[in-house]
């Protein structure tokens, strides 16, 4: 089992670096699957997180190597679908602290 989640995460991760915008429609695409969980040690990633993190190290790759090997002196930025990538992280956290608040009264 760990060795297709490396093999996915590894194929999610070079899509996100090729092109950004494909890792935010693989975001969107991933919600819905909700129960499915990863264990590391003792850290529980839900899958939309971990393809989340993985897009957004794909993008800072892509981003590095445009800086670095572009031959144009200017290089603009693209933020694919920066407000709604940030705004989904947000509500992620936020219900990640909710949760584990609610979690914590209710015992």
């Amino acid at each position: 089992m760990s060795t297709i989640v490396l093999a996915c995460s590894i194929l999610i991760l070079i899509t996100a670096t090729l092109n950004p915008k494909l890792g935010v429609f693989l975001i969107a695409a991933s919600l819905p699957i909700i129960g499915r969980d990863f264990y590391f040690a003792n850290l529980v990633v839900p899958a939309a997180d971990l393809i989340a993190l993985l897009t957004l190290i794909g993008f800072f790759v892509n981003l590095t190597f445009t800086f670095l090997f572009k031959t144009q002196k200017k290089v603009k930025l693209i933020w694919p679908l920066f407000f709604p990538f940030l705004l989904f992280f947000l509500v992620s956290i936020l219900s990640a602290v909710l949760s584990r608040m609610w979690m914590r009264t209710a015992m």
